[in-house]
């Protein structure tokens, strides 16, 4: 290859960063392990101290716990028909079945 003064071309070669980068996602394993760290703790200390119990936030919690966890790991096209399950998942589980196939049933007839 030609080399031009004031011209740097590289390869990327560097193996710590390709082998510490999930390639599906572009996240590198040590940032989606403190997130998930921090989320469970946060989970915890929810659970801990029954913060909005009566609305079901613990309950919610592991189900963006679990989310979290699962989402980071699949390729692009499944994160949204995972985000859309755990939310539905949630309304129900807040609201009950009744109000949350209400809740869901006007939400879809929005059109923005």
């Amino acid at each position: 290859m030609a080399h031009q003064e004031g011209t740097v071309i590289s390869h990327c070669t560097d193996t710590d960063q390709a082998d510490s980068t999930d390639l599906r996602s572009g996240i590198r394993t040590s940032d989606y392990i403190t997130f998930l760290l921090f989320l469970s703790g946060l989970t915890a200390i929810v659970h801990l101290y029954h913060v909005e119990e009566h609305l079901a936030l613990p309950k919610v919690m592991l189900i963006i716990l679990a989310a979290a966890a699962v989402q980071a790991l699949l390729p692009l096209f499944w994160r949204m028909p995972l985000l859309i399950a755990a939310t539905i998942t949630a309304a129900f589980l807040v609201t009950g079945p009744l109000a949350g196939a209400i809740l869901i049933t006007c939400t879809t007839n929005l059109h923005v």
